[in-house]
């Protein structure tokens, strides 16, 4: 409707994808639009995002990747946003290798604290394991990781301080702390 009726050319639009798979004639429609920002949602990098995403492959990721990014050179309306991750029990220490991930293949790293399924929200957990959490995220720290990279581990550590005292048997978890994880886009 919005390209047969010439509304598209006014129309931004912006998504994630998993990008597991790259459709030409999805494509073909969406040059049509003013501005095409994609998000790549990855939960982690190499055979664990074969894990996550079964059955996609990493190397094929990568390609599609590149592919995305040869398309926005030569359509300026299409825009590689971010390579996007939900932090939950099971990714608990992906942002480091999702930072360097993003950064080798020329995309900001961007994250997100998984809230459902209830048990994979890092509030759940014991207090003894945020502790021994957040002592790992501060070991990673230390080895010169980007700016990026520290940003977020910095936002994951203050998210379990602020979470420390509620664990399994918490019944009622609040989600103040999905502004707080929010951090602007870079245009």
């Amino acid at each position: 409707y919005l390209i047969e009726n010439d509304f598209a050319k006014n129309v931004h639009i912006r998504f994630d994808t998993n990008l597991s798979v790259i459709n030409p004639k999805l494509f073909q429609k969406l040059i049509k639009f003013k501005r095409v920002e994609f998000n790549i949602s990855i939960d982690d990098v190499e055979d664990k995002y074969e894990i996550f995403r079964f059955p996609g492959k990493f190397n094929r990721l990568i390609e599609n990747i590149k592919i995305l990014k040869k398309l926005s050179q030569e359509h300026k309306n299409f825009i590689v946003g971010n390579l996007t991750s939900c932090i939950g029990i099971l990714t608990v220490y992906a942002i480091p290798r999702v930072s360097e991930f993003a950064e080798i293949m020329g995309c900001n790293a961007r994250f997100r604290f998984v809230e459902f399924p209830q048990w994979l929200d890092l509030r759940v957990l014991k207090i003894e394991t945020k502790l021994q959490i957040i002592d790992k995220l501060k070991e990673y720290k230390k080895n010169n990781i980007s700016n990026n990279c520290n940003l977020w581990l910095d936002r994951q550590i203050n998210f379990l301080k602020k979470y420390l005292n509620e664990d399994r048997k918490s019944t009622r978890l609040n989600s103040s702390h999905v502004s707080e994880s929010r951090m602007p886009s870079s245009a």
